[in-house]
């Protein structure tokens, strides 16, 4: 019982966690949002090419509203997923609707057996990330 008489609820469940640690639950739409901050941070480049990979997630965070593991997460998703057949990725994102959090762990268990090798994001001196017009993610 608690203090007032009524019971305690106690800590959440882990199962009850997801929303508030991953905002984003499909790994889809966290592909898709690979776009929208690949774009932020090309434009954000684009005025201070100097600024390191780092420096970039971290404006790119802060101007769309989200915390770097989350960016780190969604540029992780997009980069093993592009690395993936048609096929692959389809069946991945679509079919099996994975969730963000068990793909962002399935992709981090590949990394460490060496199953999977991060390359990192592309330098913007040799690829502009396209202007992304139509995203859910996108504010009006």
């Amino acid at each position: 019982m608690g203090e007032y008489g009524s019971e305690d609820p106690g800590e959440p469940l882990p199962g009850e966690l997801g929303g508030a640690i991953e905002p984003i639950p499909l790994a889809r739409d966290a592909f898709q949002y690979g776009d929208v901050i690949r774009r932020k941070m090309f434009e954000i480049w684009v005025t201070n090419n100097y600024l390191i990979l780092d420096e970039l997630v971290d404006n790119a965070a802060t101007e769309l509203g989200l915390v770097i593991p989350q960016v780190q997460r969604y540029l992780m998703i997009k980069r093993y997923s592009e690395g993936l057949s048609d096929d692959e990725r389809h069946d991945v994102l679509n079919v099996k609707q994975v969730e963000t959090l068990v793909l962002t762990k399935e992709i981090l268990s590949k990394r460490a057996v060496g199953a999977w090798k991060d390359e990192g994001e592309r330098s913007f001196k040799e690829y502009t990330p396209p202007v992304v017009t139509s995203s859910a993610f996108l504010s009006p």
